[in-house]
């Protein structure tokens, strides 16, 4: 038994070796930084990845190093981007928004108690005030998708620990969709305590849990990565369509994995017509990489290689 140990520790030490990075940072807990730390020096996922080729510990792909350099080029637009910012810009402009609905209303009441208006009631509509506006543009995210074990979610580790933000998160996606639900439930429990049944009737956003909980996690992070992004179930689909809509509203950052690419994401579900504005949500505030070769898309050494299987 020793003798077979050392044998196989000989023969598998250069695979070991090599898939030793796609193994380390898999975890769905997240990694905790010093928040007030300010000297951070941020690595390219590019020249992350190529210095691990160089150390031995990677294999060099060049489908990989294609993505690698999408990755470093969102990288980029996310160091300059002010979350917190960008948060407080869009609550004062729907601040705004509530002032002019409430405004619009008042007029609409005192004109059907006077039925020829008043110039007060103009003057107080009408004000010069500027309306406050959105100057921080959110950056895109990314949606990784290809054939299994060609190291998506090897780059997304590498993004994770490269990405200059220290409000981040990185699940999988199964992990991820059972803190929703629990924290839906939660969060509908406490509703339910507090107000009764009748609670739920209201269909206003500030009472919908979902929504709630989507406007909490925006609080809790800024980049949102998820590994393994699939869809087979009606009511997570019917949940995703709503949480992400306004996780990307919020201007959360989001990047993902899958197998699939956006437009096969619950194919063939029920109801999937419901769906499908989270799939056009998807392609506009993420950057779509399809890890294959295009020119060779029938040769199968040219569509990713499987390092499951390399020895």
């Amino acid at each position: 038994m020793m003798l077979f140990t050392a044998l196989f520790r000989r023969t598998s030490k250069s695979f070991i070796k090599c898939r030793f990075h796609h193994l380390r940072y898999y975890s769905a807990t997240p990694s905790r930084y010093a928040s007030g730390s300010t000297t951070t020096i941020w690595k390219g996922v590019a020249s992350a990845i190529q210095d691990e080729v160089t150390d031995g510990k990677l294999i060099f792909d060049p489908l990989q190093q294609q993505a690698a350099k999408k990755l470093t080029r969102v990288q980029s637009t996310l160091e300059s981007y002010n979350h917190s910012t960008f948060r407080q810009q869009l609550q004062r402009v729907e601040e705004h928004h509530k002032q002019q609905q409430l405004k619009q209303q008042k007029q609409q009441l005192q004109q059907q108690r006077l039925k020829d208006g008043t110039t007060q009631s103009n003057a107080e509509l009408n004000t010069n005030e500027e309306p406050p506006s959105i100057s921080i543009q959110v950056p895109r995210g990314f949606y990784i998708h290809g054939p299994v074990g060609t190291g998506k979610s090897m780059m997304l580790n590498v993004f994770y620990e490269h990405a200059p933000t220290h409000k981040k998160r990185r699940l999988h996606f199964h992990s991820f969709l059972q803190e929703i639900h629990q924290r839906i439930h939660i969060l509908n429990k406490q509703f339910l305590d507090e107000h009764g049944r009748s609670y739920h009737v209201d269909t206003d956003k500030s009472r919908n849990p979902i929504i709630r909980i989507a406007q909490q996690v925006s609080e809790e992070v800024t980049l949102l990565c998820i590994d393994e992004f699939q869809v087979t179930d009606i009511a997570d689909a019917m949940i995703l369509n709503q949480f992400f809509g306004e996780l990307w509203r919020q201007g959360v950052i989001v990047a993902a994995t899958s197998n699939r690419p956006p437009d096969a994401l619950y194919e063939g579900g029920l109801n999937r017509e419901y769906f499908l504005p989270f799939i056009d949500l998807m392609k506009k505030y993420c950057v779509e990489h399809h890890l294959v070769d295009r020119n060779n898309l029938g040769d199968t050494d040219k569509t990713g290689i499987d390092y499951r299987r390399v020895r």
